[in-house]
Order: structure tokens, then C-alpha cells, then sequence
């Protein structure tokens, strides 16, 4: 079960990379934001259209991706910084067991 989750989870970061149009690099592991459990995998990168992406994975992840939609358009040009506050702020479901994927 273990291997199958990790295979989910690279599964479901490829697709969310592949989703983000086309992604002109591919994730890389990053460092977590602040409050996020010392186990958490945190992967980043920025597609081609200039957003960034996110995705933090703990280490007891029990199989269920959350896709953060922050609702609407942000002024000026797209900052990783955007994702990280955005993970930060919803660090209770990472700490719950669930994946989290937010972008810019």
C-alpha cells in the first residue's frame, strides 16, 4: 500500500505539473514553508505561463491530493511567495494527512 501511495503521489504531481500548461521545468524538492510538520516533502517549480506551484506531501499521507484554488486573479506578475503563505495558511490539512497542491 505504502508503494502504491508513493507512486499516487508522483503520479499526481506529474499530472498536476503536466495541468499547469505545460510545465516549462520540473518540480524540484524545496523547502517547506514555516508551520508545515518536520516529515512534510514540499516539491516546487513554475510552468511556462510564469506561475509557480507548490506541493507539500507528509510523510503520513494518507492518499487523498487537495487542489488549493485561491479564488481569483492577483495584480502584478506571479510570486512563489503567493503559494507558500497559501500552504501556510492551510498547513491544518497537511498536518490532517492530506497532500496539498496550490498555484500562483
Amino acid at each position: 500500500m505504502k508503494i502504491l501511495r508513493r507512486v499516487s503521489v508522483f503520479t499526481v504531481a506529474t499530472l498536476f505539473v503536466s495541468a499547469t500548461a505545460h510545465a516549462a521545468d520540473t518540480a524540484t524538492t524545496a523547502a517547506c514553508p514555516e508551520g508545515l510538520p518536520a516529515a512534510t516533502r514540499c516539491l516546487a517549480g513554475r510552468d511556462e505561463a510564469g506561475a509557480f506551484y507548490l506541493i507539500g506531501v507528509p510523510a503520513g499521507w494518507n492518499g487523498v491530493l487537495v487542489l488549493h484554488a485561491h479564488g481569483g486573479p492577483e495584480l502584478g506578475e506571479p510570486r512563489a511567495e503567493r503559494t507558500a503563505k497559501d500552504l501556510q495558511r492551510w498547513a491544518v490539512l497537511v498536518r490532517a494527512g492530506y497532500a496539498w497542491a496550490g498555484s500562483s
